[in-house]
C-alpha cells in the first residue's frame, strides 16, 4: 500500500465558514480518507486528505466531498484543482522549500543606517502615497513591521538620501 496526500480545490455557490468547512472535511473521513487540512477563502474550499491505497480513488473522494457539501447546503460551482502525491513526494517537496529571509524594523533601520523611527515614518509615507494612488520607493511590508530582506537591502542601496541632523550616538 502507498500513502497518498490528496488535495482538492473547489469553488462553491456561496461563502463557507471555517466551522462548516471543517464539518465537511470530517464527513469525508469514511472510506479510508483522513482529513488533514482545510482552507477557506470566501467561496473557495481547499481540502487535503491522506489515504492508503495502491492508487487513490479520486472519483470516490470527489463524490464524498460533493455529498458532504450538499448535506450542509452548498454546491460545487467549479472543481479547480486536484493533486495526488505520494507521502515520499510530499516530504521531498517540503524539505526543498526555502522560505525567504525577513527583516524587522530594527534590522531594516540598521541596513539603511537610520533610526527605527525613520523606518516607521517611511512606512507611513508609503501608506499615504498608496492611498492617494501615488508610487513610493519604500517597499511594502509583508505584514506590519516585516519586510523581505532582499527588498530592504535593495532599498538601502538605492534610496535617495536627504541631509538631516547627524545620528545620535546612544551611550
Amino acid at each position: 500500500m502507498i500513502t497518498w496526500n490528496i488535495a482538492f480545490t473547489v469553488t462553491l455557490d456561496q461563502e463557507i465558514s471555517d466551522d462548516v468547512a471543517q464539518a465537511v472535511a470530517q464527513r469525508t473521513a469514511n472510506d479510508g480518507f483522513e482529513p488533514i487540512m482545510v482552507t477557506v477563502h470566501g467561496t473557495r474550499l481547499g481540502l487535503r486528505v491522506l489515504t492508503e491505497a495502491y492508487f487513490p480513488n479520486l472519483a470516490l473522494l470527489r463524490s464524498r466531498i460533493s455529498g458532504a457539501l450538499s448535506e450542509v447546503g452548498f454546491a460545487p460551482r467549479q472543481w479547480e484543482a486536484v493533486e495526488a502525491l505520494t507521502a515520499d513526494e510530499s516530504e521531498r517537496r517540503l524539505s526543498s522549500v526555502s522560505a525567504p529571509t525577513l527583516v524587522t524594523v530594527a534590522e531594516f533601520a540598521e541596513l539603511c543606517g537610520v533610526a527605527a523611527q525613520r523606518i516607521h515614518d517611511l512606512e507611513t509615507e508609503r501608506g499615504k502615497a498608496e492611498t492617494a494612488g501615488r508610487k513610493h520607493d519604500f517597499p511594502k511590508p509583508l505584514a506590519k513591521g516585516v519586510w523581505l530582506k532582499l527588498a530592504a537591502e535593495r532599498y538601502a542601496q538605492t534610496r535617495k538620501r536627504t541631509p538631516g541632523p547627524p545620528r545620535r550616538d546612544p551611550k
